[in-house]
């Protein structure tokens, strides 16, 4: 048997590896079937072993294509996710495991989706979608894994067992608390109860026909334009409140000691909804961008 807390997720976009505190994910192994459209003389019923049943079939290069939800800290934000945007062809190292002893390793991984949002009682926390070549290694594990402290190996020593189950060995991964972030427009403070940063590109492979024996990995992979986009609620107190204009300089996203900047927005909606008796009113928006500043 196996509990949901033996699982952990590590990123590696260069050098460094981190592991974050994940909640969910996973890359499902699919089976491309190359199947063909022809009639092939199946019998209708006798003999069982001839009956027409599927199609002919030869199979592809399999595909793995996952996600990863986690509570960001700030090591992660740093080293992981704002190095994989700004360096967007960067095949990275994903790993996952599932319970104790499992080693999922994913080496070459190209993201197609960064999200990272914040909103009121929660964390900082990320879903990233990605494309991965193959997977190069996978052990299911085994049984109960004796870790009660919830930490994992990597956090731990043969002599000293740290206080902090969230923070071992002083690695900092705890996560950013929602309290901890803030949003800059054109300079000034905009009081948002929730936001979302979004990212987004196509990750398209190139397959060849090479003579191959079997079916081969692709042999160029491809980015596509990369969208960026802003959605927030923020409050709105007076008439000299910041107030939706079409275009913005700047909007700046402060994570804990680190911050996204986005530069030459323009609005996309904006919306001020009658709401109950018990909510603020505030106004949502959303403001894709065209400019990332590094």
């Amino acid at each position: 048997m196996a509990l949901g807390y033996e699982g952990y997720v590590s990123l590696k976009v260069n050098a460094i590896e981190d592991v974050a505190l994940g909640t969910g994910g996973g890359t499902p192994r699919a089976r491309q079937r190359l199947e063909s459209s022809s009639g092939y003389g199946g019998e209708i019923k006798t003999p069982v072993s001839e009956m027409g049943i599927g199609l002919p079939r030869n199979y592809d290069w399999e595909v793995y294509d996952g996600s990863m939800d986690l509570e960001v800290h700030e090591d992660f934000l740093t080293n992981q996710i704002k190095a994989w945007v700004f360096d967007r062809q960067k095949g990275a190292e994903v790993n996952f495991q599932t319970r104790a002893e499992n080693v999922q390793t994913f080496l070459k991984s190209y993201w197609n989706s960064i999200n990272l949002s914040a909103g009121e009682g929660g964390a900082l926390t990320s879903s990233i979608g990605f494309v991965a070549m193959q997977r190069d290694s996978y052990t299911r594990g085994g049984g109960f894994i004796d870790n009660k402290q919830g930490m994992q190996g990597f956090c731990t020593t043969t002599t000293e067992v740290y206080p902090d189950p969230l923070n071992p060995n002083n690695e900092n991964i705890i996560p950013i608390p929602y309290w901890n972030t803030f949003v800059e427009i054109n300079g000034s403070l905009v009081e948002f109860t929730t936001w979302s940063l979004e990212f987004s590109q196509e990750v398209v492979k190139f397959f060849g026909c090479f003579n191959n024996a079997g079916p081969q990995e692709p042999k160029y992979v491809g980015v596509g334009p990369m969208t960026v986009s802003f959605t927030g609620d923020y409050m709105f107190v007076d008439t000299a409140t910041f107030n939706s204009p079409s275009t913005l300089n700047s909007l700046y996203v402060t994570m804990g000691g680190d911050q996204i900047k986005l530069e030459d927005l323009e609005l996309t909606t904006d919306t001020d909804s009658l709401q109950g008796y018990d909510s603020i009113v505030p106004i949502s928006i959303e403001y894709s961008a065209y400019t990332l500043v590094a």
